[in-house]
């Protein structure tokens, strides 16, 4: 068995996107026990989403292809009460190509799904929201061109 390199990352473009809440994603009701009024969803946060991209720095790989992950990071004035610059609340998986990032985020009518990690490698799928309709459109708007990136990189590989 050979070692695992660690993959190192650095910064390249930051997206910041204001006025997000994340919601648990609600299970589809028994027909016999719950009806979908019955059922409400909870904010589980509310602050900023981060969208970084970001390029590996291993000396072995110098694969240039853009790389991305979603950050949820608590508000200004919530950071500062915990004596911290940047607290983050929950991350994507990196998102690497087309096939990741449908996996991570989907594109619903009012909303996005999220597959969030936690620890232990479990995912959780949550409901992102934006409080500003232009908040949420200038995401559509960066995620639109993120996709069509990798769909044109995937019609390039033979």
């Amino acid at each position: 068995m050979s070692p695992v390199e660690e993959v190192h990352y650095s910064n390249g473009k930051l997206w910041i996107f204001t006025g997000c809440e994340l919601y648990n994603v609600l299970p589809f009701p028994s027909a016999v026990t719950q009806r979908p009024e019955d059922i409400g969803s909870v904010r589980l946060f509310a602050g900023d989403l981060y969208l970084q991209e970001l390029f590996e720095t291993s000396n072995e790989n110098r694969d240039m292809t853009h790389k991305f992950q979603l950050n949820f990071i608590w508000n200004k004035s919530d950071c500062a009460l915990m004596n911290q610059d940047v607290l983050t609340f929950c991350s994507t998986d990196i998102i690497s190509d087309y096939e990741s990032m449908a996996k991570n985020i989907v594109a619903k009518r009012s909303f996005y799904q999220i597959r969030m990690n936690c620890d232990l490698n479990v995912k959780i799928l949550l409901e992102l929201r934006f409080i500003d309709v232009a908040e949420m459109r200038k995401f559509r708007d960066v995620i639109f061109r993120i996709n069509e990136e990798f769909e044109i990189l995937a019609d390039m590989e033979w």
